[in-house]
């Protein structure tokens, strides 16, 4: 619940079907969130529960995922700790394709805050911002 209340603080309609999914289906595996722009997928979100402290275990299949069904930007997190993906780069091994990692509990809450809107406002994954700013981060 606290993911949907942060996808709408940053503009996302979270009761609009073609704008943010819940449970999107790919084949017997369900990503938690896609995010989608003109029906087209965005984002991916897979949440955890804040008890999982190792997201490493998580990594490949949401990317895997992710790369085949060509979303730009892909994010794990356990409410604490969000990691933030480029799937297509291709160069790369899955964990290499992490470009930002933002811990709520380290971080500043308003750089936190900026992050997320830059790399996550429905404004910027929509004009491709959020994808300029995560491959300067890259």
């Amino acid at each position: 619940m606290v993911v949907e209340h942060l996808l709408e603080k940053l503009g996302w309609d979270r009761y609009n079907p073609d704008e943010v999914v819940f449970q999107y289906p790919i084949d017997e595996y369900k990503v938690d969130y896609a995010l989608r722009i003109a029906n087209v997928n965005k984002c991916f979100i897979e949440v955890k529960k804040p008890t999982v402290e190792n997201l490493d275990n998580e990594e490949d299949q949401l990317l895997k995922y992710s790369y085949r069904e060509t979303v730009t930007i892909a994010i794990l997190t356990n409410g604490i700790e969000w990691r933030f993906y480029l799937p297509d780069k291709r160069e790369s091994h899955f964990r290499e394709r992490r470009f930002y990692t933002l811990n709520i509990k380290e971080q500043q809450i308003e750089s936190s805050a900026e992050r997320l809107v830059e790399l996550l406002s429905r404004p910027n994954v929509a004009s491709g911002e959020a994808l300029n700013c995560a491959n300067k981060h890259y």
